[in-house]
C-alpha cells in the first residue's frame, strides 16, 4: 500500500500519500461534512503516523499540488487536529496556493489553542507565501503574528483579493529574504490600517501594485521601509482613496526605475512627503500622481530626470487643487519622450512668479522653472 514516484513528486491517492520512494503514511487531511456537528467545512490536517511533530507533505509549486484543489469552495475554516500536535511545512516548501480562491474560507487557527483541542501550522522553513490566501473573499480576520520566517522569498499577492479582510496582525514577520512583495494587499478595499512595523524591506525590488485599490485604507506604518532594492513602485499606492497623509521621506528609491501611477486615485491624500526621492535611475512616471484631487502642493526637490526617463505622460493630470510644484533644475524634461497630458486639469497650478494654468500648453512645455529661485 505505497507508490513509487522515481522523479520525486508529490502524489495523492486512496487515502495515501508518498513523496519520492519514501511511503509518509495514510490519510493526513479531510474536509468535515455538512452533517457532522461541530464545524463543517473544516479543513483540518495532522502529523502522519501519529507523530506529535509533522511535515504537511506537499510544496506549493501551484494550486493543483494540494490535494483539495478540486473542493477548495467546501473549505470554511483550517485547523490542525489535536492540541499537542505541529504541523509545518515540507522542508523549504513554500505555501504558495495554500487556501487559493478558497472564497468561503472565514477562519484560519495556526495557533495551537487546548480548549478546541487545535495544534499550530508553522512555515518554519519555507521559501515562500506567494498568493497563499488570494480570492479569500469571506475573510474578515487573520492573525499570522510570526509565520512569516527568514526563509521565504515571496509574499507576491499573499492577500490579493481579500475585500472583506478588516483586521491582519503581522506582528514580528521576518521579511529580511523576500524580494518581492508584488501586490501582496492588492484589493484588501476594508482594511483600515496595517501594522508593517516589523517589516525588514531590504531585500526587496518589488512593491508593484503593493496596496493598490486598499480603499479604505488610512494608516499603514510604511514610513520605516528600507528601499535600498527597490526597482519598481509601479501603482504601490494606487487607489487608496482614504489615505490623507504619507511621509516617504526615508524613501531613498535610488535604484527605482517604474514609478508609473504610484500615487494614482489617491483622492484624499493632502499630505505627500517626497522631496527626497532620488530619481536617478527612473524610466518611467506616467500617472504617477494623476488624479490627486486634494493635493495643494509637491514637494519634488529630489527630482531628476535622467536619460533613462522615456514618460511622464499624466504625471499630475486631474490634480485639479495643486497649486505648487517645488522643484529644480535637475528635473529638466527636455530629453523626455512622453510628456502628452502631463498636466491635464491643474487649473490651480501657478508658476513661482505667478504663471497661471494654461490649457494649450499641458506638456513638457509647461514643465519648467518659473522662478530665478530653486526651491
Amino acid at each position: 500500500k505505497y507508490a513509487r514516484i522515481d522523479e520525486g513528486g508529490t502524489w495523492s491517492t486512496k487515502g495515501y500519500l508518498c513523496q519520492g520512494r519514501q511511503q509518509l503514511g495514510t490519510t493526513w487531511w479531510r474536509i468535515t461534512g455538512p452533517a457532522e456537528p461541530n464545524n463543517p467545512g473544516t479543513l483540518q490536517v495532522w502529523p502522519v503516523d501519529g507523530v506529535t511533530v509533522g511535515s504537511l507533505p506537499v510544496g506549493g509549486t501551484g494550486p493543483s499540488s494540494y490535494p483539495w484543489d478540486d473542493r477548495r469552495s467546501e473549505i470554511k475554516s483550517f485547523e490542525v487536529v489535536g492540541a499537542d500536535k505541529t504541523v509545518s511545512t515540507y522542508g523549504s516548501a513554500p505555501v504558495n496556493y495554500m487556501f487559493y480562491n478558497c472564497e468561503n474560507l472565514e477562519s484560519v487557527h495556526f495557533q495551537a489553542d487546548a480548549n478546541s483541542n487545535r495544534g499550530s501550522f508553522q512555515a518554519t522553513w519555507s521559501a515562500g507565501a506567494a498568493f497563499m490566501f488570494s480570492g479569500c473573499k469571506k475573510l474578515q480576520s487573520l492573525d499570522l503574528t510570526g509565520f512569516i520566517r527568514s526563509s521565504m522569498l515571496s509574499t507576491e499577492q499573499m492577500f490579493s483579493g481579500c475585500n472583506a479582510l478588516s483586521s491582519l496582525v503581522l506582528d514580528n514577520s521576518d521579511t529580511s529574504s523576500v524580494t518581492t512583495m508584488r501586490r501582496m494587499f492588492s484589493g484588501c478595499s476594508s482594511l483600515q490600517q496595517l501594522n508593517l512595523q516589523s517589516f525588514n524591506t531590504e531585500s526587496v525590488s518589488s512593491m508593484e501594485g503593493m496596496f493598490q485599490n486598499c480603499s479604505e485604507l488610512e494608516s499603514a506604518w510604511v514610513d520605516g521601509f528600507s528601499t535600498l532594492n527597490l526597482t519598481t513602485t509601479e501603482s504601490m499606492f494606487a487607489g487608496c482613496s482614504s489615505l490623507t497623509t504619507l511621509n516617504l521621506q526615508n524613501y531613498t528609491m535610488k535604484k527605482a526605475e517604474r514609478m508609473a501611477g504610484m500615487f494614482s486615485g489617491c483622492t484624499e491624500l493632502r499630505d505627500l512627503k517626497i522631496s527626497r526621492f532620488n530619481t536617478a535611475a527612473a524610466t518611467d512616471m506616467s500617472s504617477m500622481f494623476a488624479n490627486c484631487i486634494n493635493l495643494t502642493e509637491l514637494n519634488l526637490a529630489g527630482f531628476s530626470c535622467p536619460a533613462t526617463l522615456t514618460s511622464t505622460t499624466s504625471m499630475f493630470s486631474g490634480c485639479g487643487a495643486l497649486k505648487t510644484i517645488y522643484t529644480t533644475s535637475a528635473f529638466n524634461l527636455s530629453g523626455v519622450r512622453y510628456t502628452g497630458s502631463m498636466f491635464a486639469g491643474c487649473n490651480n497650478l501657478y508658476g513661482g512668479q505667478g504663471t497661471p494654468f494654461d490649457a494649450r500648453h499641458i506638456d513638457k512645455e509647461y514643465a519648467r522653472l518659473d522662478t530665478r529661485l530653486e526651491s
